[in-house]
């Protein structure tokens, strides 16, 4: 996680815009919205729905792109995500786990995990606080477009705190969930310590 958060601040994105997701959940994944959260720059997960079963109508998943103003884009593979990349009019970095060599300007995902970490990455996440943003999480839609919602440091430690007090009588040490990009968990993963 670390190399990709160093591969991340390398980038020199625009501060304060999210690092968004537009496919499904995968290590890549994982590993991507830990190490943006890591060094503080918030997430977001949409649902791969809006590219997968567009059929060339990338009008809502733009919309989504244009509400969120994405520093850097991230799918799995470039064959199924970057068709909704073209005509977008946002200009954030791109990067794919498969296929980004056919794409003019993106980078790989190994590209980007093969960066060598330095006390930068320390540096960045020193600077969180309880308000900066961790992740947002986007409405259903159902009235329209999907909107922005955002969880910031906080909450997700008060939801931390809220499984740590409720789940007692599950005793390893350390518990994980993972649920890609729903609910207010941190991207949906949790890691508590046992008390």
């Amino acid at each position: 996680m670390g190399a990709v958060a160093q591969g991340l601040l390398d980038l020199n994105l625009p501060p304060g815009q999210p690092v968004v997701i537009l496919s499904d959940n995968s290590l890549d994944h994982l590993i991507l919205v830990l190490a943006a959260q890591h060094i503080g720059r918030p997430a977001c997960t949409v649902s791969s729905g809006y590219c997968r079963l567009a059929q060339g109508d990338f009008s809502r998943i733009h919309g989504i792109l244009h509400a969120l103003g994405p520093a850097l884009v991230y799918a799995s593979d470039a064959a199924v995500y970057a068709p909704a990349m073209e005509r977008l009019g946002l200009h954030p970095a791109v990067v794919f786990s498969k296929g980004a060599e056919g794409v003019p300007g993106a980078l790989s995902f190994a590209q980007l995990s093969s960066a060598v970490e330095t006390p930068a990455v320390m540096q960045a996440f020193a600077a969180i606080t309880p308000d900066t943003h961790a992740k947002y999480l986007l409405t259903s839609g159902s009235t329209g477009t999907p909107k922005v919602v955002i969880n910031t440091q906080r909450m997700l430690c008060a939801n931390q705190q809220q499984l740590a007090q409720v789940c007692r009588f599950l005793k390893p040490s350390r518990r994980c969930w993972w649920t890609g990009c729903h609910g207010a968990t941190p991207l949906g993963a949790t890691t508590t310590s046992a008390s």
